[in-house]
């Protein structure tokens, strides 16, 4: 074991490796800055967040059947799927719907690569507050491959959400990383517009007190952006609205347990069910509190550095067995690439298990069309199933690395 450790640390430290973390980080940037500019015409889900400010904006329920008429009005490939995001939407929508469609999309794409970036800049700064140095060559690879990740490019496409939760996640990290409460609250309030991620990663926090305080202010600035949305068209009617509408976000093609990753495409895979995207967040929610619970046990009297490591060596895991169990998709993957980060503070034969794994996550799109299939929906299939396995692969890997932090900590 020490061999593999000495070769590992020669091989991290070799000029050409370096050089050629550069290279991958000059050309993702590059990649990124090229797709931003290249990329026209209308996206796929941004356009109904857009449509729910222009529509809370005049005072009604996005919720509602304005939402539906103002939809079909605007887009003739307008499906009929209802607004799914949570009314602590109503702020950020209405901002972006002060601008035409068109520019306020361009705005949007904007704005998700400069939170990429930004990301990169606040990551390396928290580490290095914390001592633990991150190399430039290591920064730069790290960003090149979140650039040139597929889910990347296919978000800016689309308009998808997914960016904004990644700088959530890398915020929260930040926090724990220097203790920043502010950091942490900002993160898990802007996770919280997505709550199959924020609710459950909220959830995975609550057993710990050190966090009781964060948790508080959060869910107090998350009410507060709520609260516009309950009182202008009613709180019973805006909350039994967004409900039934979510109710049926499994009914639609691109919702289905087989486009989904994790734990629903598994248990769809193998027994042929597909139980309801809440009963996944319900189990995501009690697997992880009481996973919390039993580190929060046993890292309890550890001395300040040691529990520090086994909260971010938990912070890692949580953030697989979250990706795992709740509903959410391939794309969403993107919240998961600061564990590269984290791992820095683990074994080198760690943080090359975790290279490998989101190495081999960054183009499961290209795989797929290697493999030939014949239909998009067949490469999506194909691509949700590959995704489920690296999962799987990663809760692996964290779920030891905290098991040995604990169990070395506990020793010494």
């Amino acid at each position: 074991m020490a061999l593999i450790n000495q070769k590992l640390t020669e091989i991290a430290h070799s000029r050409n490796l370096n050089y050629l973390a550069y290279t991958i980080g000059l050309f993702g940037i590059t990649y990124l800055i090229w797709k931003l500019i290249s990329l026209q015409g209308t996206d796929l889900t941004f356009r109904y967040i857009w449509i729910a400010g222009s529509i809370w904006s005049q005072g009604l329920n996005p919720y509602g059947p304005e939402y539906f008429i103002t939809a079909s009005n605007m887009f003739e490939t307008f499906n009929g799927q209802p607004f799914y995001y949570p009314p602590n939407w109503w702020g950020p929508a209405q901002l972006l719907a002060i601008f035409e469609y068109q520019v306020a999309m361009e705005i949007w794409r904007f704005l998700n690569v400069t939170l990429i970036l930004l990301s990169s800049l606040l990551l390396n700064r928290a580490f290095r507050t914390a001592d633990i140095p991150i190399s430039n060559s290591y920064l730069a690879f790290y960003t090149g491959l979140v650039s040139l990740m597929q889910i990347t490019a296919v978000v800016l496409a689309t308009g998808q959400t997914v960016v904004l939760m990644y700088f959530g996640v890398v915020l929260v990290v930040c926090g724990f990383m220097h203790s920043s409460r502010w950091q942490m609250v900002l993160g898990l309030t802007i996770l919280l517009l997505k709550p199959q991620i924020g609710v459950a990663l909220c959830f995975a926090l609550l057993m710990f007190k050190r966090h009781h305080v964060t948790l508080f202010w959060t869910g107090g600035i998350t009410f507060l952006l709520t609260l516009p949305a309950l009182v202008s068209t009613g709180p019973i009617e805006t909350m039994r609205s967004f409900l039934g509408g979510l109710s049926k976000h499994s009914s639609f093609p691109s919702n289905i347990a087989e486009f989904s990753t994790g734990l629903k495409n598994l248990v769809a895979h193998t027994i042929g069910a597909a139980p309801s995207s809440t009963l996944y967040m319900l189990i995501a929610i009690g697997i992880l509190m009481v996973i919390g619970a039993i580190v929060n046990l046993k890292s309890s009297k550890l001395n300040e550095d040691m529990y520090f490591r086994s909260q971010i060596s938990y912070l890692m895991f949580a953030l697989s067995v979250l990706a795992f169990l709740s509903p959410i998709h391939e794309y969403d993957m993107l919240v998961l690439l600061p564990i590269l980060m984290l791992a820095t503070i683990c074994e080198l034969k760690v943080q090359a298990a975790l290279l490998v794994i989101f190495l081999l996550m960054s183009r499961a799109g290209n795989l797929a069309n290697i493999m030939g299939y014949a239909s998009l929906d067949d490469e999506r299939l194909f691509v949700s199933a590959y995704y489920t396995l690296m999962l799987i692969i990663l809760i692996f890997v964290t779920a030891r690395n905290l098991v040995h932090q604990l169990s070395s900590a506990t020793s010494d």
